[in-house]
């Protein structure tokens, strides 16, 4: 009688090879999950990809890309993709872990969404063909293998910081600001307020200068240390015309006042009594759009009555054409003024010579 043991045999050298070829793939595609490493606090729950429903996080417990993170108070929670790559959210943070491949520069970009609070990464072995980026509502961070910080609130105060190596940082929704190294000890706030038309940043620079692209991301200024700088332009991922108020510190070499950049060009209007009035409109306007937009949008989110959406939508943009009718006067004085300029120097340049005086007698 024939025996059916090698068929048990061959039934388990199947699985087995199953198992091993589930356990190859799995490995071979990093950062598609995250394990629940500690748990700080009695206020940490995640709510996992497609779930409709936020649960108690458990240590140990592996999820998916897709699925979230939040902590109440005293709460923190360290979320791990591997023993080397980790982040941690602080009090008071939601966030949701993302992976894409539709960046053709990337393998993959890892994403971590927050709408407010606190984010520390770790990343101590992440791979060069790979991007991590930390999005708040309107700005964005990354680096690769280095340590740092992200902090938000109110959906438009955002502060950067790294422990070691250099980060990157700037505007999520246009080109209002770009920070492109971001160093150990220095920190980067950044308050920005894109409108409807035209976006508000302010930004404080510590911990030594730095540069920044405003307007387009292959225009870069050192800020000096110390620097508080105001700037509104048109709500674009690159544009020419910026206006800039720097209070304190420095912009390109330039110290305290109002100037205009156009075309990567800087152009001081502080003694231009106009033109500086030009740009203290101009910003203080962008600045009210920004806000009333983030009015807005909160108040959808909310839920709030068609009536109320609808007042504000009227507010947002009568404020936006303010804005925009002030940015059109602020550039065409910057014209005129030039113009004028270009005049002058014409004008000497074209002065007939005089004849040489005689010599006296």
């Amino acid at each position: 009688m024939r025996s059916k043991r090698p068929a048990v045999v061959g039934w388990f050298s199947a699985l087995g090879i199953f198992l091993l070829a589930q356990a190859f793939a799995l490995k071979a595609e990093p950062f598609d999950q995250f394990t629940v490493e500690k748990i700080r606090g009695d206020s940490c729950d995640i709510k996992a990809k497609g779930a409709q429903d936020w649960g108690k996080a458990a240590e140990g417990a592996v999820h998916p890309a897709g699925s979230a993170g939040r902590t109440g108070g005293g709460s923190t929670i360290t979320l791990a993709f591997d023993e080397k790559n980790r982040f941690r959210i602080l009090p008071h943070t939601e966030v949701v872990v993302s992976v894409s491949t539709r960046d053709a520069r990337f393998r993959k970009v890892i994403d971590l969404s927050m709408k407010a609070g606190n984010v520390e990464v770790d990343l101590d072995a992440f791979p060069e063909n790979y991007q991590f980026k930390v999005q708040t509502p309107t700005a964005v961070c990354g680096a690769v293998g280095t340590r740092f910080k992200v902090e938000t609130s109110a959906g438009r105060n955002n502060s950067f910081q790294t422990e070691q190596g250099s980060i990157f940082a700037g505007s999520r929704e246009d080109g209002s600001f770009y920070a492109p190294s971001i160093k150990a000890g220095q920190k980067l706030e950044a308050d920005a307020a894109p409108g409807r038309e035209n976006s508000y940043t302010r930004l404080k620079v510590e911990g030594g200068k730095m540069p920044v692209a405003f307007g387009s991301r292959d225009r870069n200024m050192d800020v000096g240390d110390g620097s508080v700088v105001k700037t509104a332009q048109e709500r674009s991922s690159s544009t020419g015309q910026v206006a800039l108020k720097v209070e304190g510190g420095s912009v390109g070499g330039r110290g305290s006042g109002q100037y205009v950049m156009k075309d990567g060009k800087i152009e001081d209007l502080s003694d231009d009594h106009a033109g500086a009035g030009l740009v203290d409109d101009y910003v203080s306007l962008a600045e009210k759009e920004g806000a009333l937009q983030a009015r807005l949008e909160k108040a959808k989110a909310a839920g709030a009555s068609a009536s109320e959406i609808s007042g504000l939508e009227q507010e947002l943009n009568e404020a936006a054409q303010k804005a925009t009718e002030k940015r059109k006067a602020l550039f065409q004085h910057r014209d005129v003024i030039r113009r004028a300029v270009r005049s002058g120097v014409d004008a000497i340049r074209n002065r007939p010579a005089q004849a040489p005086r005689s010599p006296s007698h």
